[in-house]
């Protein structure tokens, strides 16, 4: 009997552990804000078409239209600016994991392009229509490209974020468009952290938002809006969407959408007939080569793709372009001050307005360095200065040293001349410097030709290179050397040929 009711008092005061435990479990902001998030979550899903609607998508067919005015990428600093634009053919077998897209650009600021991408699980390549060549993707590009074709439509984002549910996270209520909103965050396939806007009153998703680097606002938003839905096969699809970056509209898309539609096979074909198979470029290591005495080009700098030339003037040091950011800038003079040591860079000159070309100006500002460039840039490189970013720049509280020319200046360094050139107009940007070294045959450019650190062909010239080429045949220059803010060092001899490649193109086209 005492057996019994001991067994039983032991079950008893279990039982009360048990549920005093529970009572004491509060949930941590953590825990709320998930649970809040899938309920978000859930009622988007439901106002799109149902969870079984989202999930019984198998393939898409997507026909794309878009305007595109890239930020600080066109020809003119201020608009108003006169559109780029792209098509897209893209067949997405969800099922499959594989995609086949083919893009074609026009007018974007002196380059078009006609493109033709191949991916089936972890295996891709680039398919150049144009210069008929053919290039593997790596692995990691091949993923990276279909987790963009997952961003294309609202019902693959909320599949995702629902198949990546445990890093849903509730962020609060915001307005949009002039109505409240609810917005969840989770962790995107590609790591990437995406935020979903949904409206209040209807659960439709209205946008989602990256933060994304700017050249003059430092980290912003990037923002992706949804255009008047409609109903496909039984999925809520929108019409197109705009994208915003640092509330700067910089693209304008329309496209036509079916679901389900059975694929041949043949859509996926890899075969080489006809193309010239070519090395994926891998991201060089930071190198500095020599181009003469005293003259130096810091190499693969941003990740592979940009090059800064340096100067030796004597008791100071000149510098040629600010690429990408601060943080790659100032590795670039890291680099400037290995080659060249103990002395002070004095002027930073930049080629033309876009973001990666003058995007860490700052830091050659934190150095004391004077910026010489052309007259239209002038607002544009002081509003970016006078910025309260956290950097070297707002911390040594240094003002801006600018100075400006028109059509030609020039830097007596030394024994050695270096002639600044104008010229601009240029597809690519309305005012265009170039750097030429008349004793040493050198001269530095950005974005007018380049060739790839890969065995690639020379690639038929864009509108941007043969307007160059036509405008430095009419110079005279003796040029050994053509230097690139991309690419390797090349010839006057490339050029030509790419120039000649292209007029052989349009021909055959015509």
């Amino acid at each position: 009997m005492k057996i019994r009711q001991t067994v039983l008092t032991v079950s008893l005061c279990l039982s009360l552990a048990v549920i005093t435990f529970a009572g004491d479990n509060q949930k941590s902001v953590v825990e709320k804000s998930h649970a809040h998030a899938l309920a978000v979550l859930d009622a988007g899903i439901k106002a799109m078409g149902g969870d079984d609607a989202i999930n019984h998508v198998q393939t898409i067919s997507l026909n794309t239209e878009a305007e595109l005015y890239p930020r600080m990428q066109m020809p003119s600093v201020e608009p108003p600016h006169k559109p780029g634009h792209m098509w897209e053919k893209l067949h997405f077998d969800v099922a499959g994991n594989r995609a086949v897209a083919e893009v074609k650009l026009e007018g974007n600021a002196g380059f078009s392009g006609n493109n033709r991408t191949v991916i089936t699980g972890n295996e891709g390549y680039n398919f150049d229509l144009v210069a008929k060549t053919l290039t593997p993707i790596p692995v990691t590009g091949t993923q990276s490209q279909l987790q963009q074709f997952y961003r294309r439509l609202p019902n693959l984002l909320l599949q995702t974020a629902q198949q990546r549910n445990m890093s849903l996270r509730y962020i609060g209520e915001d307005t949009f468009d002039g109505r409240k909103h609810n917005v969840i965050s989770f962790v995107h396939n590609d790591g990437q952290q995406v935020a979903l806007y949904f409206d209040a009153k209807t659960n439709m998703l209205s946008k989602y938002e990256l933060i994304y680097p700017d050249a003059l606002e430092g980290d912003d938003a990037a923002e992706i809006i949804f255009n008047g839905y409609t109903d496909v096969a039984g999925l809520k699809v929108p019409a197109g969407w705009t994208w915003k970056q640092a509330g700067e509209v910089v693209g304008k898309f329309k496209y036509e959408v079916k679901f389900n539609e059975k694929f041949d096979d043949r859509l996926f074909n890899t075969s080489d007939a006809g193309f010239t198979k070519v090395a994926f470029a891998q991201p060089g290591q930071v190198s500095t080569e020599k181009l003469a005495d005293g003259v130096f080009l810091v190499q693969n700098l941003g990740g592979g793709n940009y090059n800064v030339m340096a100067i030796d003037a004597g008791d100071y040091i000149v510098a040629f372009e600010a690429p990408i950011s601060t943080l790659t800038t100032e590795q670039a003079i890291r680099e400037i001050k290995k080659a060249i040591p103990n002395k002070p860079i004095k002027y930073a000159v930049i080629t033309h307005h876009h973001s990666d070309h003058m995007g860490g100006l700052r830091a050659y500002v934190a150095e004391g360095a004077t910026v010489i460039t052309t007259r239209g840039n002038k607002e544009l490189i002081e509003y970016m200065v006078s910025l309260k970013h956290p950097d070297a720049l707002t911390r040594s509280g240094r003002k801006l040293n600018l100075e400006t020319f028109d059509k030609k200046r020039v830097l007596e360094l030394g024994k050695r001349t270096v002639e600044l050139h104008d010229i601009g107009p240029n597809p690519h940007a309305n005012e265009m410097v170039v750097a030429y070294l008349p004793s040493d045959g050198i001269l530095y450019q950005g974005d007018l030709f380049f060739m790839p650190f890969s065995d690639a062909p020379v690639p038929p010239a864009q509108e941007t290179t043969t307007d160059f080429y036509g405008k430095l045949k009419q110079t005279g220059w003796a040029v050994n050397k053509l230097v690139g803010v991309h690419g390797r060092v090349t010839t006057m001899n490339e050029l030509a040929k790419s120039v000649e490649s292209a007029a052989g193109t349009v021909a055959a086209s015509n």
